[in-house]
């Protein structure tokens, strides 16, 4: 249970002083119906040797990213695991899947370069997403639940193309550590440190293999650099950095209703129903938001995660023991996530977010409350809407016309989010964000 799930309980006052980033665009029907995984493996121990394990299996299972996508899939995989040490396996595993996407026809737009909505939903139909995977795992704790001492790491390189069947083609790389230490100026406290980062690039094919040669993207462009959505990373969460929402620190983008930006207003004339603009056709969505970007509130305004291609993330943190089964922790969590190459990694989005938590040691691990603190709260987001062209087809529309944003939004088609008052004492509770799970961060 983690904060994607309490949100919907929260009083709505809660939501307001202290989910500023709150699960955007995750109020959708489908975000909220049930998640599940459920498989059947078999595994042959001793093959070849003591310490070799050969294993296969069917799955299923549903997964929701809140406000990003929802993931479908079914499939088989094959595994062969060697204990290179008693608490290091190493693991080839393939794994052929039958998967679907479901995502905001923006996600398709913005990620795929498929802005035209026939091909976004047969987009939606099942496509093979079948890597073969190579990792390896380590851990040398003291205590699996509440580690005081020692450490844990993770690596998993990825690769999937034409050779393995998949129609998502790519190579993928993540990594993870995380060490623990015993606080050498506080009794009984624990400082605890993990680092984790990845890289993903798209390989060619993939457009070829998805049915999407013909499809253009807000620029006009032929799609490129296409990558499912479970392949990129994201960042933001009770387990990232905890002064953003689920997914909130990285690319985003805002959508509007078309009718919100020419500012419609349903009225009576002669006793009928009646419909005027402040903004009225033939007058381009464009101009029109030029003029009324001002009188524009954050409601009407959704945004939109997408993801990065590349990720390096840290957190700090020092636990604390209170009184019996209580204790505090003070953190420092920060996270660079940006596009393209290693180089470009400066030029994304990046945060250092400082906050305070509490943690009841329980029998299924630590129920904890979180508290984290965004020191930057506004942003300048390209806004992205929708028209009807001459043919009737609906298609999405890049308001920037593909120019980049300044830091203060005040670039052609861009807006700064949120507008609303930041200052004062309603500005400092807009900036802190609450998360309650279970299990520690990391």
């Amino acid at each position: 249970l983690g904060s994607r799930q309490l949100y919907r309980a929260l009083p709505a006052g809660l939501n307001n002083a202290f989910l500023n980033d709150r699960i955007v665009g995750g109020t959708e029907p489908r975000y909220f119906l049930p998640t599940y995984t459920a498989g059947a493996e078999v595994r042959q121990r001793w093959f070849g040797s003591p310490r070799n394990t050969l294993a296969t299996g069917l799955f299923v299972h549903r997964r929701s990213s809140p406000g990003v996508f929802v993931d479908r899939g079914q499939g088989a995989n094959l595994s062969f695991t060697r204990e290179l040490t008693a608490t290091t396996p190493a693991s080839a595993t393939y794994r052929f899947e039958f998967n679907r996407v479901e995502a905001s026809e923006v996600y398709f737009c913005v990620n795929f370069g498929v802005c035209d909505l026939g091909t976004v939903s047969a987009l939606g139909r099942a496509q093979r997403l079948s890597p073969l995977a190579l990792s390896t795992s380590t851990a040398r704790v003291d205590n699996p639940l509440a580690p005081r001492r020692g450490f844990i790491g993770r690596a998993e390189l990825q690769h999937a193309s034409g050779f393995t069947l998949s129609d998502f083609r790519y190579n993928r790389i993540s990594a993870e550590l995380s060490v623990y230490r015993p606080a050498p100026f506080l009794r009984g406290a624990t400082l605890a440190a993990r680092v984790r980062g990845g890289y993903v690039v798209s390989l060619g094919g993939t457009v070829r293999a998805l049915g999407i040669e013909g499809a253009r993207g807000l620029d006009g462009a032929a799609p490129r650099d296409v990558l499912h959505p479970r392949t990129r990373f994201y960042a933001g969460g009770s387990q990232s950095v905890r002064g953003f929402g689920e997914n909130q620190l990285g690319p985003r983008v805002l959508t509007i209703a078309p009718d919100d930006i020419r500012g419609r207003v349903d009225t009576t004339l002669n006793g009928q129903p009646a419909t005027t603009y402040a903004c009225p056709e033939p007058t381009p969505l464009a101009t029109c938001f030029a003029q009324r970007r001002d009188a524009l509130g954050d409601d009407v305004f959704t945004p939109r995660p997408l993801g990065g291609t590349t990720l390096v993330e840290g957190n700090v943190e020092l636990r604390v023991p209170v009184w019996r089964e209580l204790s505090a922790a003070f953190f420092v969590d920060g996270a660079m996530l940006g596009e393209r190459s290693l180089r470009d990694l400066a030029n994304g989005a990046s945060a250092i977010t400082p906050g305070i938590g509490f943690r009841y040691r329980s029998p299924v691990g630590a129920v904890r409350a979180d508290l984290g603190f965004r020191p930057s709260l506004r942003e300048a987001l390209p806004v992205v809407t929708e028209i009807v062209d001459s043919t009737g087809a609906r298609r999405l529309v890049d308001l920037t016309g593909g120019r980049a944003c300044d830091t203060r939004g005040a670039g052609a088609g861009c807006q700064t989010f949120p507008r609303e008052n930041t200052e004062g004492w309603r500005g400092l509770a807009r900036r802190l964000v609450l998360h309650l799970s279970i299990g520690e961060a990391f």
